[in-house]
């Protein structure tokens, strides 16, 4: 940010919410308003440590195909080649944050499935600002039955959403496992994580 942090944030939790390989995420308070947010925070020097890996990839795949009739059918180069435009993209969160306004519009008439707010005047490449929403794992069928959420609905309202995404939109949420989607009272879904995201003509 190029200011001190408690400049923007009342308060930070310092145990994460979420963690992952290429960030983790907190909850933390504005300054301005005391409004809770998550806060996605990227790890320091992973984008050399991932580049670094990407290459010893590549280095491996190419190898392998000059070496071996097999591997060279595989087209193990553009794999890896696919592979690591889609991780360097991962790691810019302006991207993402781009992804979840498009997916905002997208979704616009799908009713019940919500995509939370981006701060986007609080984010960067490395740090994503977005309205906290507390939900029910999307795979946690008991906890959703003890709150009263109906897991047959649920799974329709996914499918439609899905749908929605891929057949009319061309642009979805490409990484849509339990921990990135998350029940909510009043049978309502919320989606998470929108680093990788794909396209259809």
């Amino acid at each position: 940010y190029h200011r001190p942090v408690h400049e923007i944030f009342k308060r930070i939790q310092q145990r994460p919410v979420a963690s992952a390989s290429l960030a983790q995420v907190h909850i933390a308070y504005l300054k301005k308003n005391n409004k809770r947010v998550a806060l996605k925070v990227q790890r320091p020097g992973i984008q050399e440590i991932v580049k670094r890996d990407l290459n010893i990839l590549a280095f491996i795949a190419r190898r392998l195909e000059k070496y071996s009739k097999d591997f060279e059918r595989l087209h193990l180069t553009r794999v890896v080649s696919e592979f690591a435009e889609w991780t360097l993209r991962e790691l810019d969160f302006l991207a993402e944050a781009g992804h979840m306004l498009r997916l905002q519009y997208a979704l616009r008439d799908v009713k019940d499935v919500i995509i939370p707010r981006v701060y986007q005047d609080l984010t960067t490449s490395r740090v994503l600002v977005m309205e906290y929403i507390k939900g029910i794992k999307g795979n946690d069928v008991k906890a959703m039955q003890q709150s009263n959420i109906h897991p047959k609905v649920i799974a329709s309202l996914c499918v439609k959403a899905t749908l929605q995404q891929i057949l009319i939109e061309g642009f979805f949420h490409a990484d849509p496992h339990p921990g990135n989607f998350v029940a909510l009272s009043g049978d309502k879904i919320a989606l998470y994580d929108f680093g990788m995201v794909g396209y259809l003509e």
